[in-house]
Parts: structure tokens; C-alpha cells; sequence
């Protein structure tokens, strides 16, 4: 007679826990986050330099439409 396979816990789907660095970052408030060091961000201000904030808004907002159909 074959075994009968035993169900599993739920508890064995769990997801992976947050680093402490990742969940830092995402409690955070905008000031206390310093980019200044990190070459993609200095990279995109040099790319939008000349641009105002309404200017990177709606070409963010045309980007996000496009990749939305895309999918």
C-alpha cells in the first residue's frame, strides 16, 4: 500500500526576512537618506540637470504608461 504523503506546514512558505539595512531604508524619512555618494544617482541628476521638477514628473509618469502596457 503506497504512504500517504503528509502536507505541509505552512510555516515552510515563509518569506525571507528584511536585512537590517533594507528595512532601515524603507522606515527612513527622505532627509535622513544620503545618495550623495552613489554613482547612479549622481549620474541621473547630470542627465536631469536641466530640467524642471514638473519637466522630470510628467516624463516619469509617460515612462511608467509605456512600461505598464509593455507587460
Amino acid at each position: 500500500m503506497p504512504k500517504r504523503k503528509t502536507a505541509r506546514a505552512v510555516s515552510s512558505k515563509r518569506k525571507p526576512r528584511l536585512t537590517e539595512e533594507a528595512l532601515r531604508l524603507l522606515l527612513a524619512e527622505d532627509d535622513e537618506i544620503d545618495f550623495s555618494d552613489d554613482l547612479l544617482v549622481r549620474k541621473l541628476e547630470e542627465a536631469f540637470d536641466g530640467w524642471s521638477l514638473e519637466e522630470r514628473r510628467r516624463w516619469a509618469e509617460e515612462w511608467r504608461e509605456e512600461h505598464r502596457e509593455s507587460k
